[in-house]
């Protein structure tokens, strides 16, 4: 890891070492762990971001009392994200297509914490708890029935449209692997089909969505293939993996119905700086937002769909006053969701 000047402010003696060893079981899964990964940090005037390069990417970090980095990623957080990144070296579609970005990040979500598992570097309890993380955001994140050309045309409009491709493909991938797995009695699963995949890409011949749909008709046959691919696709019905798609982990899928994620204001508030649209009986209202609050900062946003148990923090200016306000960003009713839980465990 490189930086200028004073180095950020997580521990970096001890994330580093994490780090590498995410980023190392993510290269071997691919079988290219003979080349270093590497991770530049770069200060920025406000919030976080990132980009990334040829086997590295280069985080954006603010430094000071008033970052809201270290307050929207914890190190966890930190260490999963760039272990996301990683994988985006080599679970790669080329000729690049924006409708194919479901393959690129849900990949990455699904192999950031799968392959440290794979080769010990992570726990079950760890394992688990980032799958629930991202099955979750798919389940309550209010974007499941939405058709896949509607949300590419409408991408950069909402925070939601964009993580749908992350939580849509993620939710895929892993139902993917249990077809697979169920069609050949347990010899093959999704991890053969990426791999080889990523192995036509090197030989330089070009990977999209009707690749991979070929790959996995060769596995379960042409037409569950594309019935699957469509499922996904069209937003018809909700994604759910079988209960047992992921038994090689210990782990067996069940229903847990909940909240589903509700910002209780317009999102172009933030950008405008005055909320507007407030929700009656929200719990952003609840907490104590008024229509027309000026909002002085916000953060938690990006994030607050990563995890179920994710706040948000505005800071508003009422009055001459200023406030702190602090919610759970979810509705009152519950949506139809799945989680994964330990084989055997009581549910």
């Amino acid at each position: 890891m490189y930086w200028l000047g004073d180095a950020p402010s997580w521990d970096m003696p001890s994330l580093g070492k994490r780090i590498a060893s995410l980023t190392q079981a993510v290269r071997k899964f691919f079988g290219e762990d003979q080349e270093p990964f590497r991770v530049f940090w770069r200060r920025a005037a406000k919030g976080y971001g990132g980009a990334g390069g040829f086997r590295s990417f280069m985080l954006e970090y603010t430094p000071g009392p008033n970052s809201t980095v270290t307050e929207e990623l914890s190190p966890s957080a930190l260490e999963n994200l760039i272990s996301h990144e990683s994988v985006h070296g080599y679970a790669l579609m080329s000729p690049v297509r924006q409708e194919d970005v479901w393959y690129r990040e849900g990949a990455a979500v699904y192999y950031a914490v799968v392959a440290p598992f794979l080769a010990g570097v992570v726990d079950r309890g760890y394992l688990t708890h980032w799958l629930n993380n991202a099955a979750q955001s798919y389940y309550t994140g209010g974007t499941t029935r939405l058709d896949w050309k509607y949300v590419m045309e409408n991408y950069w409009s909402g925070t939601q449209l964009v993580r749908t491709s992350y939580c849509r493909g993620f939710i895929y991938l892993a139902q993917v692997q249990g077809l697979v797995s169920e069609a050949t009695n347990g010899t093959k699963g999704v991890d053969d089909l990426v791999r080889r995949l990523y192995q036509r890409y090197k030989s330089n011949y070009p990977v999209q969505s009707e690749h991979f749909i070929a790959a996995l008709a060769d596995y379960i046959g042409q037409t569950a293939a594309e019935t699957s691919f469509e499922g996904m696709k069209y937003g018809k019905n909700l994604v759910i993996p079988s209960a047992d798609s992921l038994r090689r982990f210990g782990l067996k899928m069940i229903r847990n119905d909940s909240e589903e994620l509700e910002l209780g204001f317009s999102e172009e508030s933030l950008g405008r700086g005055v909320v507007s649209r407030l929700v009656p009986g929200s719990r952003a209202e609840q907490a104590g937002l008024h229509e027309g609050d000026v909002i002085v900062r916000s953060w938690g946003l990006s994030t607050a769909a990563d995890a179920f148990e994710n706040n948000l923090k505005v800071v508003v200016q009422r009055d001459g006053k200023q406030m702190d306000i602090v919610y759970w960003p979810r509705s009152h009713a519950k949506v139809e969701c799945y989680q994964w839980v330990s084989i055997g465990s009581s549910e």
